[in-house]
């Protein structure tokens, strides 16, 4: 079990109801699911309870207080279930991916792409055919456009 601390991926099934955004919440949140059970590899993905609470100066007591926080937290509410909340580290969970893509016969082209043309892209200056190309930038995908 990979025991390395999660920097992110948090992930949400219905706190997008009633959005545009909660058919992409969704599937989402249901993906590394069925990955899980296809790629036998480990991202850290786990289902989860979470709380929301605050910290304050002063110990805590009472109902909103549980027992593995600090004690100056206080819970006060539950916001999701194992059904509806869950979790991944990012960082293993794109490296479980990318082996399992060169497992399938993908290649990892690192470096700056200088154009995507019909049939491959070009990386660093060199063309090279593709049957697909993925450009992975996380949240500078934007730029890509």
């Amino acid at each position: 079990m990979n025991t390395a601390k999660p920097a992110g991926g948090f992930l949400a099934r219905d706190w997008c109801e009633g959005s545009p955004l909660a058919p992409l919440a969704r599937r989402r949140f249901d993906l590394p699911a069925e990955l899980a059970e296809t790629i036998a590899d480990d991202w850290g993905y786990r289902r989860m309870v979470t709380f929301g609470g605050h910290s304050g100066y002063m110990p805590s007591t009472g109902p909103g207080r549980v027992g593995w926080l600090a004690e100056r937290v206080t819970i006060g509410q539950a916001l999701g279930s194992t059904a509806t909340t869950a979790q991944v580290v990012p960082a293993a969970f794109t490296r479980a991916m990318m082996r399992a893509a060169e497992a399938n016969g993908a290649t990892l082209r690192a470096g700056r792409v200088t154009g995507v043309f019909d049939g491959g892209a070009e990386v660093d200056g060199e063309r090279g055919a593709a049957g697909a190309v993925v450009i992975a930038m996380g949240p500078w995908s934007i730029l890509a456009a």
